[in-house]
């Protein structure tokens, strides 16, 4: 009998401090979501009369040739993670004896084409391999870059109409 109340008076005391946790004002959370929602529309872009499938093959070229190695992948997902050692130079950290970048990407089926979602992480490490720095890539002129050689191996990677010679 006593262990019950003891339970009871732990439950009420509980409710109790749960309630007096104060929510955070709906105008400090909105300009978060509002930047939160413009850096997520500068890491998408809509590809017009393209196949989610050609899009991933496409991909997975560019990022091959740019020197990523592709380390998970589902086609049925539409989605891939990929990763690139960086120069020395490009260290995020000043202690670090090497750097990646880092990389996701999903890519949607869309009305008439594909949404290709994508971020990027740089990571430094040091000499015995633990993490020193983690950041988020935000800066849009990597995501320019980024969606601007997809768009070229995507035109690369179109069919072409071949005429038979006539001679």
């Amino acid at each position: 009998m006593r262990i019950k109340c003891l339970v009871t008076q732990c439950f009420v005391f509980g409710a109790f401090l749960c309630s007096c946790h104060a929510q955070p004002k709906s105008d400090t959370i909105k300009p978060y979501k509002r930047r939160k929602e413009a850096i997520c529309l500068n890491h998408s872009k809509d590809f017009f009369n393209i196949q989610p499938k050609a899009a991933m093959k496409a991909l997975i070229t560019m990022l091959q040739e740019e020197g990523y190695i592709v380390d998970n992948f589902s086609e049925e997902l539409g989605f891939l993670t990929a990763i690139k050692q960086q120069p020395d130079e490009a260290a995020l950290d000043e202690k670090a004896d090497f750097s990646t970048l880092e990389l996701s990407v999903q890519v949607l089926p869309q009305n008439e084409g594909s949404l290709v979602k994508i971020n990027f992480m740089g990571k430094s490490f040091d000499h015995v391999g633990m993490v020193t720095s983690l950041a988020p890539m935000h800066e849009e002129d990597v995501y320019n870059a980024f969606f601007g050689k997809l768009s070229k191996q995507l035109n690369i990677a179109k069919p072409t109409k071949e005429t038979p010679n006539q001679s």
